[in-house]
Parts: C-alpha cells; structure tokens; sequence
C-alpha cells in the first residue's frame, strides 16, 4: 500500500525531504573543500539534522493518526496496521471451488477463505500456489456450514484458491488479501458456533488498536449486518462482513433478521 503523489501529507513530507537533500548536498560540497570533522561542527550540520530529525518524527505522527501509515527509511511507506488490499469472490454449483486471485507485493501480506453453504457440507481442504491454507473455524450442521481459512506470505503470481468439498452443492467463497498482518502470530481471537434455530448472534472478541476482524454467516434465509460492519455479498447474497480499525480492546460482530439454522464465525487479526 502507498501513499498516492496526490496525497496532501505526502506532499507535504516530499518538500521537506527534498529541502533536506539540498541542504545536504551542499554540506557535502562544503565538506570535498574544508574537511568532514569542521563540518559536522558546522551549524549547516546541525540544522541538517535538525529537520531530518523533524521530518521523520512530525510525518511518522501525522500519518500514524490519519492515514494509517509511518515512514520507514527514504520514500518507503508502509501499513502501521492491518489494511484491506483486496478481495475476490466467487459461486458455483460443484463438489470443489476456485476463486482467481492476484495478490499485490504488500507488507506482511495474509489471504482468507470464506466459504458457506445452504448444506451439511464439509471442506476438507483449501490451497494456494502449492500452499495450503490453515482451518481457523468454520463446520457444518443439517442445512448450514461455513469455513475460514487463512494464509501467510501468499505469493504474488496470479492463480486460483482452491478448496475441496465433502459433496457437490452450491457454494460462495470471498478472499480477502489483508496487509500488516503479524507473521508470527496473526490472529488475536477467533470464534464460531452453530445455531439450530434462532434469528441473531453477536459475538464479542479481542481486538487492538490498528487490527481487523472478519466474520461469516450463513443461514436458511439471509439476514444483515447488526454490528457496523462492512458487508460482503457474493451473488447478492450477504455472507460475510469486516470492521476496520477497531480502536478498542473488544469488538462485536452480529448479525440480525436470520432464518433457521445458523451458522457462524469471527477471526480477529493481529497487526504486525
């Protein structure tokens, strides 16, 4: 993820770091004909450093407050939490799925699978680029199951998540590419339950500042979000939902107005 040239704040760091590569240079200059040590007691040195100093700590603020971003080294800006890159969606009738992704060269990159169906269906594995996917949650009951899967330092060649069903049935599936995602430890807390009757669920779940958290849902008859999150609809039907930036140390998904059986999950991320 980078910060566009249209940017206000990365306008403003791009003049004060080309102000501090011309003071620089002409220290330089100054240093080839009176020597390095009289230089860096010169007051240019020190002003020099001053603003360098400055631009840094003053830039790596203001972005870390409002763009989400810090600087680290000359003109590299990387995500200071977790980011949504991407996603791809896909739906079929079949007893295994594809969805075609083409994840971007980001920071600390991370793909999750989400796949849910009107059935009592298994997902016995999921794969990308000769790697295979970690279950985080998901199962199945009578007429709803759903999974999550999830996937360190994806590669970045273009290709298909592949997963394999129990049977053939009618699936949806979402992949999301996530940046700043902790490596080691990228999931803070992840949850799911099934529901034989009922019309809602909430869930709370741990969270930290600059994180992210995705759930799913499926259900005999569709429902929506109760909780702010930003809705996923594959085939136009809601299936998944993700709220950004949670700024506290708990979060709650939910959602309402569902039919039947229910099943669901949450997984919350990890920053880097």
């Amino acid at each position: 993820m980078t910060l566009y040239y249209t940017d206000p704040y990365w306008m403003l760091y791009a003049v004060f770091e080309r102000m501090s590569f011309m003071l620089k240079r002409s220290i330089m200059q100054f240093d080839k004909y009176v020597g390095r040590e009289l230089v860096k007691h010169n007051l240019f040195w020190q002003i020099y450093r001053l603003i360098t100093f400055a631009v840094g700590a003053t830039y790596a603020g203001i972005t870390s407050t409002t763009r989400h971003y810090s600087k680290d080294r000359d003109f590299v800006v990387v995500p200071k939490g977790v980011v949504l890159e991407n996603t791809w969606t896909n739906y079929a009738t079949s007893a295994s799925g594809t969805v075609a992704v083409a994840p971007t060269d980001v920071k600390n990159s991370y793909l999750l699978l989400v796949v849910t169906m009107r059935a009592s269906i298994s997902l016995s594995s999921a794969s990308f680029g000769g790697s295979s996917m970690t279950l985080l949650t998901g199962g199945s009951g009578p007429s709803a199951s759903g999974y999550m899967y999830g996937l360190l330092s994806p590669s970045t060649t273009p290709g298909n998540v592949t997963f394999t069903l129990s049977s053939s049935c009618s699936w949806r599936a979402v992949v999301y590419q996530l940046s700043g995602v902790n490596q080691t430890t990228p999931t803070l807390d992840v949850q799911g339950a099934y529901a034989a009757t009922g019309s809602s669920w909430s869930q709370t779940v741990t969270t930290t500042d600059y994180g992210f958290s995705v759930d799913m849902c499926v259900a005999d008859s569709d429902g929506n979000v109760s909780n702010g999150q930003t809705v996923v609809s594959v085939n136009s039907i809601p299936m998944s939902g993700y709220l950004t930036l949670p700024s506290v140390p708990t979060q709650t998904h939910g959602w309402e107005n569902l039919g039947g059986h229910i099943l669901w999950g949450v997984v919350s991320f990890n920053p880097a």
